[in-house]
């Protein structure tokens, strides 16, 4: 009895005495301090851990509705990249997109601007429309997109001709392919200039256009063809002097007359 009253007055003088020793209560009060911290620590981190997978789920669904929303504008601008590389499109190139030929005015990072050319396939002229396409076009698989080799301005037509069966070919082979070259002598050095262009650009060594004539069979009989090249922004004054020097041709020489069945054809060598 006596041992245990002993023990609790020692007690209470021991706690008495520290909560009276100042610089022991302060260390008493940090240490509680650092726990309760430590405590409330735990607790808020346990609450977020136990959210955040709510939040990537929600952070998911958000960019995934991004996406969809935004298809075909992120099309178009990775398109764009596709546009503007080495062998991409220029302004000013003459491209065949949608079924829409024409030239190109702008390149935006989503949407391509054409000027619109309509017209025979040989003669082609302004319609003064500007034709709109977005970019992501260009990953639509029943689209293509035709351009001209980059460096070049040219592109090809043929002058056609039915031969009268029994008629002598190499008269009229002789006569018209002179006539063809004489008038692609006036522009010959502008492609071959383009010609240089294109080799330095690819770095292959390519044949110099120039006519070329041959012989095949249509439906119409045996035909007589020219095949020669022609500055795609002086088309049509290339072809009215091939034109002219042909009919003048045929109309001075009665021979050539008699070897050919109608009047001579001018056409698109590229169809489409």
């Amino acid at each position: 009895m006596y041992s245990a009253s002993t023990t609790s007055s020692a007690s209470a003088i021991a706690v008495t005495t520290i909560f009276d020793d100042p610089r022991r209560r302060r260390q008493f009060l940090l240490l509680r301090r650092f726990v309760m911290g430590f405590l409330v620590g735990i607790v808020l981190i346990m609450g977020f851990v136990s959210e955040i997978s709510s939040l990537a789920t929600f952070a998911g669904f958000v960019t995934a509705g991004i996406a969809v929303g935004l298809q075909a504008l992120l099309l178009s601008v990775a398109a764009y990249f596709f546009v503007v590389g080495r062998y991409g499109i220029r302004v000013g190139d003459r491209i065949s997109i949608a079924g829409v030929t024409g030239d190109v005015v702008e390149i935006g990072l989503v949407r391509l601007y054409i000027m619109e050319l309509a017209g025979t396939s040989i003669d082609l002229y302004p319609t003064g429309r500007v034709v709109v396409f977005s970019n992501s076009v260009l990953f639509q698989a029943g689209t293509p997109l035709f351009k001209q080799i980059p460096g070049t301005e040219y592109t090809w037509h043929e002058l056609a001709v039915t031969m009268v069966p029994g008629g002598n070919y190499k008269v009229v082979q002789e006569k018209i392919l002179n006539a063809v070259n004489t008038v692609f002598g006036q522009y010959r050095e502008r492609i071959e200039r383009q010609l240089g262009g294109i080799e330095r650009e690819i770095e292959v060594q390519l044949k110099p256009p120039k006519p070329d004539a041959k012989l095949q069979l249509s439906d119409a009989g045996v035909e007589f063809m020219v095949r020669y090249p022609v500055d795609i922004r002086a088309a049509s004054d290339s072809d009215d002097q091939v034109t002219r020097a042909v009919v003048d041709l045929v109309n001075a020489n009665p021979e050539l007359k008699s070897a050919i069945a109608g009047a001579p054809r001018i056409r698109a060598a590229i169809k489409g």
